[in-house]
């Protein structure tokens, strides 16, 4: 693991590296009518979903995803569900606090995350496996 961050982590800015990706290439579900990125580059679902392979599809309106559409059940989960929010929670906090991700809240609860450009650069390096990231 590059920088001592957790395989969670790792899942959060790799996941929210191919969103950008996909939105830098204009698919319609990540960009606007314009051809501007909309929302996070990753949502909390998105993250969840990825990492511990939990049930459930990527909501869509118009077939632009809706970042609190994606909503697990503790029922549909099992045990890991309050445990894996939780850890996620934490996860990007402090990836937060690294500077490597803004944590964007919904109405009620965090929502996404969106990397920043050291953020972006640490999901290359982790995503193409050029290098381990930096010690920190």
């Amino acid at each position: 693991m590059g920088c001592g961050l957790s395989p969670l982590q790792i899942t959060a800015i790799e996941t929210a590296l191919t969103n950008r990706r996909k939105a830098a290439a204009g698919d319609p579900a990540f960009v606007d009518d314009k051809g501007a990125r909309q929302g996070p580059d990753a949502t909390y679902a998105e993250i969840l979903k990825a990492h511990y392979g939990w049930p459930g599809e990527t909501v869509t309106r118009n077939g632009r995803r809706i970042v609190l559409g994606n909503v697990f059940s503790a029922e549909d989960v099992g045990p890991t569900y309050r445990s894996g929010r939780s850890a996620l929670s934490r996860a990007t906090w402090r990836l937060h606090q690294r500077g490597l991700v803004t944590c964007l809240r919904g109405r009620y609860r965090w929502a996404g995350i969106t990397l920043t450009e050291a953020g972006v650069r640490a999901a290359e390096l982790l995503v193409n496996k050029v290098a381990d990231l930096p010690p920190c």
